[in-house]
């Protein structure tokens, strides 16, 4: 299913041009097939993207007894297009603090969380024949002992890669405490790529967790395609809320 639509969307995007590498696996999953897709690894896989399309699985797949599947899909989504563990380790991310949100787990315990599951991450890693990178351990490290997002992100561009740019987005979140205007300032303001680390992760946690709470109307009252996100988000929120 996720390989159709994905064939599906290279059609869709008119004048849009996504990164690089998300065009590269959408040209590759076009000529592998639907049956027997398959994407050869990509050392510049290591990007944001994968982690910035993740979300919505870990609406799908909430519930502490569904980690394995939320493994798994989470990282053959990221594969599809950033097939790098840097890359899909980002999507798995993602996923996962998507889930944690919408389980009412404390913020704070997000990260020490993810750090108890790693176990489930390194399975993973072992069963595709590579070894797990280290990047989102350091970076949790690094959080956690308030260390500047450029000492761990790639060349100095906080949330350009896929082991910070969800970091970057969980440490905005901590700090701004519920309000908006505090998490425009910290995810969205800084000088790294604060589209994938602002709008895209951390406004999507925000919303799981307080929804448009101290948002003002002009943040998304002419969003495109506002109607279908709307229902499409609403149909998710109640599936994962059945589970929980």
């Amino acid at each position: 299913m996720m390989v159709r639509r994905y064939t599906q969307a290279k059609y869709s995007l008119g004048k849009r041009h996504p990164d690089p590498c998300t065009q590269q696996g959408l040209s590759q999953l076009g000529s592998a097939g639907l049956a027997a897709w398959h994407i050869p690894f990509n050392p510049k896989g290591t990007g944001f993207g994968a982690a910035t399309k993740a979300m919505c699985i870990g609406l799908r797949f909430p519930l502490p007894d569904q980690l394995d599947t939320l493994v798994e899909v989470s990282i053959e989504c990221g594969r599809m297009t950033h097939n790098h563990p840097t890359g899909f380790l980002g999507s798995f991310c993602s996923a996962l603090f998507a889930s944690y949100a919408v389980q009412g787990i404390p913020l704070a315990r997000w990260g020490r969380d993810m750090l108890a599951d790693a176990t489930h991450m390194l399975f993973t890693f072992h069963s595709y024949g590579t070894k797990a990178p280290h990047g989102h351990l350091q970076s949790l490290h690094c959080l956690l002992d308030g260390q500047a997002y450029k000492q761990w992100s790639s060349e100095g561009r906080g949330g350009r890669r896929g082991h910070d740019a969800p970091m970057i987005a969980y440490d905005a979140l901590l700090g701004a405490g519920g309000d908006w205007k505090e998490l425009c300032y910290r995810a969205m303001f800084h000088a790294g790529y604060n589209n994938s680390t602002g709008a895209i992760q951390a406004g999507f946690l925000y919303g799981i967790l307080y929804g448009l709470k101290n948002v003002p109307q002009n943040h998304f009252k002419d969003l495109e395609m506002r109607k279908q996100l709307e229902h499409l988000g609403g149909k998710l929120y109640e599936k994962a809320q059945s589970k929980c």
